[in-house]
């Protein structure tokens, strides 16, 4: 599914409190997504971070999780 029709379908849950992390925000632009970073790759496949890219945006998954209010149950 593309992030265009996957970002559609989370539109509708927008109200509700948790956040949602798009990895494409940090790693796309208008017209391509980055896979390599500093030459090392940051994807296991298709659609899953391998450890060095969960590392790499890691304080913002932090940051997120903070501000979820479902974390601090």
């Amino acid at each position: 599914m593309s992030d265009v029709r996957v970002r559609e379908a989370f539109a509708a849950v927008e109200t509700l409190p948790e956040k949602i992390f798009w990895i494409s925000d940090l790693l796309c632009d208008q017209k391509t997504c980055a896979v390599v970073i500093d030459d090392t790759y940051q994807y296991r496949d298709t659609d899953h971070l391998n450890p060095t890219g969960a590392r790499k945006f890691s304080q913002q998954f932090v940051e997120i999780l903070l501000g979820n209010p479902l974390a601090s149950r």
